[in-house]
């Protein structure tokens, strides 16, 4: 009809109360809950990154270690020989002994740890004494090259006889693959004779061409 207005019932405007008032209360949960989603974080990233020395992540995190060598006991310097007697405190998982006389053998790929607090340029050797007289050799006779790896880059390969006499073996790499803080030394055996026993006596991981004696060193 022409002239007659149509009257629609009020409509509401916004949300109803009640809706309004879950709607806060979701906000307040979410807003409370906050705090405890930034701890549970916090806490989950410390436990993938947790803030402890590299002794004590390599030992009780990893498992690295042979023995916890205590705060600071990866410490090196530079030519230090260190003997594998006792317990040694920078040998790997993969190292076997003692023996009676005092040396550790390795079958497989092992590992040394050293923490450096100075840069080391030029020329480096990594030198092991290595015994004969008690090594079981298991008839193998046939020299075999030994790799090293430093901080997992192939440093150099040395021939090794397992029946030699009593020698030092002598691994030389470029003193730019080390750095100041964690370093780790790999001493890798070929898998094609998997019978061959290395035997080491004592170690110096970093010696400076330029410091070490023009003389043969005595073992022992």
């Amino acid at each position: 009809m022409r002239g007659v207005q149509r009257i629609c019932p009020d409509r509401p405007q916004g949300f109803p109360p009640d809706m309004k008032a879950s709607a806060m209360q979701r906000l307040a949960l979410l807003a409370a809950a906050m705090p405890l989603l930034v701890l549970y974080g916090w806490v989950g990233w410390q436990a993938l990154h947790p803030r402890v020395s590299d002794e004590y992540r390599l030992t009780y995190i990893e498992g690295a270690l042979q023995h916890w060598p205590g705060p600071d006991g990866l410490a090196y310097r530079v030519g230090e020989r260190l003997p594998l007697s006792g317990q040694p405190l920078h040998l790997g998982e993969a190292w076997g002994g003692p023996k009676r006389i005092g040396w550790w053998h390795i079958r497989k790929p092992a590992k040394v740890y050293v923490k450096l607090r100075e840069t080391v340029s030029g020329k480096v050797t990594f030198e092991a004494e290595v015994p004969a007289a008690e090594v079981p050799v298991d008839d193998v006779a046939a020299p075999v090259r030994v790799r090293l790896f430093v901080n997992s880059r192939l440093a150099d390969s040395v021939a090794y006889a397992p029946a030699a006499h009593d020698r030092a073996l002598t691994w030389h790499y470029d003193g730019a693959l080390l750095r100041v803080g964690l370093n780790i030394f790999t001493l890798d055996l070929p898998k094609t004779e998997p019978r061959t026993v290395l035997c080491v006596r004592s170690l110096v991981p970093a010696r400076s061409v330029a410091d070490r004696p023009s003389h043969a060193e005595p073992v022992g």
